[in-house]
């Protein structure tokens, strides 16, 4: 919901895909600057009270945007402010969750468990995106004023950082082994030595932060797509995004029957290039139906993906490692999406303003995300020797 609302109330204040992009590096500087701390004093803390303070940061700043937006003060500076802080808690929440929910699962059903946690983001893809779009439309024309329907939609979504941080309070979690070292500094290098000489871990992050940064990005042109290809308002928006929501459910939930699947090596290049492709096929559309199947597509490929990959590091990393090894796993949404964002809006606004007369209608939005999946098909297909060293984790050839 608050992707959504965010990218739409740019749209309509500014009408220009560079600030749409530009709002990804305001979230992707703080993040950028704070992930790798995150994930060495994840590895220090009380992870289920860290998480509860940061979801009660987050709540409190969508509210005051709620606020902003009902009373119609809301400028586009109050955005970009949110978001640098959304990029701050970022940091930090993330490997505490990655570091949080493996402790809770027997290690044999760890592809289940994070099958299961990877159903998180694809669900609420479905009803956050849809709900949000419903909301700004009918609730701002009932008020006769958008700044109120999207108020509504900052509302709705604090409330959702309240209840899980209330949840949290619920959690009981055991005992496990944290890390010992004192000097923070020192752990974070230690953290990205260990991802970089391992092949696998290096292999892996390397490729989901390509698909992040090119492929998962096209949805922040996505009001452009809606306004200016399909003709449509803010539900047609949150439609497209649970479309998509719903691929990346479907997939999640697959994956979870997978168990250690021994030809997944396969399955996450294929899934990555198949992905790929589906966003050039969406970006070359211009029938809502096609490119309601098309994000369905690109979603499920997408879950298939994040859960084979992430498993199989969740699966090897040491515990005195895990938040470290998440928080550098973690960027791809924290970093790589946001700079992802910055590069697809100033693509698009390249080509629109430069290469319009060249490009004809795919100049702008349509460009952007062509190129940016283009390379990821190449990089694919270059990197396919990879696929054996992904096949069965190494804790498993050994019979540990």
């Amino acid at each position: 919901m608050v992707i959504l609302a965010q990218g739409w109330l740019i749209w309509k204040l500014t009408g220009t895909e560079l600030l749409l992009g530009a709002l990804g590096l305001c979230m992707a500087v703080p993040s950028m600057s704070l992930t790798l701390l995150g994930g060495a004093i994840a590895d220090k803390s009380e992870l289920r009270r860290l998480l509860m303070l940061l979801e009660s940061v987050a709540a409190f700043i969508l509210l005051v945007l709620a606020v902003l937006s009902v009373t119609g003060l809301v400028q586009v500076w109050h955005i970009f402010a949110a978001a640098f802080v959304f990029g701050v808690i970022q940091a930090f929440d993330q490997p505490g969750r990655q570091a949080l929910f493996p402790h809770l699962v027997d290690r044999s059903e760890m592809m289940r468990a994070v099958s299961l946690s990877s159903t998180i983001w694809p669900a609420t893809r479905i009803v956050g995106p849809a709900l949000a779009g419903f909301i700004i439309d009918r609730v701002g024309s009932a008020a006769q004023s958008p700044g109120v329907g999207v108020g509504a939609a900052f509302f709705i979504a604090a409330l959702g950082f309240i209840l899980f941080g209330w949840f949290l309070s619920l959690l009981r979690v055991p005992a496990f082994e944290r890390s010992g070292g004192r000097n923070i500094l020192r752990e974070v290098a230690e953290g990205v030595r260990f991802v970089w000489e391992h092949k696998v871990f290096k292999f892996l992050t390397l490729l989901n932060f390509m698909t992040v940064f090119f492929v998962v990005t096209h949805v922040t042109l996505m009001p452009v797509f809606v306004s200016e290809i399909l003709h449509g308002e803010a539900s047609l928006l949150g439609s497209l995004h649970a479309a998509g929501g719903i691929g990346s459910l479907l997939g999640a939930l697959i994956a979870a029957h997978l168990g250690s699947f021994r030809g997944r090596g396969a399955l996450i290049m294929g899934t990555a290039a198949v992905q790929a492709l589906c966003v050039v096929l969406f970006a070359l559309s211009s029938t809502i139906s096609i490119s309601m199947v098309l994000q369905f597509l690109a979603g499920f490929c997408h879950a298939l993906f994040m859960v084979c990959s992430q498993s199989t590091v969740q699966m090897q990393v040491p515990d005195k490692f895990r938040g470290r090894m998440m928080a550098i796993w973690g960027m791809n949404y924290g970093v790589v999406f946001p700079l992802g964002q910055m590069q697809m809006g100033t693509v698009a606004n390249l080509t629109r303003t430069y290469l319009s007369g060249i490009l004809g209608r795919v100049a702008g939005a349509p460009s952007a995300v062509i190129l940016g999946a283009s390379i990821m098909i190449g990089f694919v297909f270059l990197t396919f020797r990879n696929l054996r060293g992904l096949n069965v984790p190494n804790s498993e050839r050994q019979g540990d």
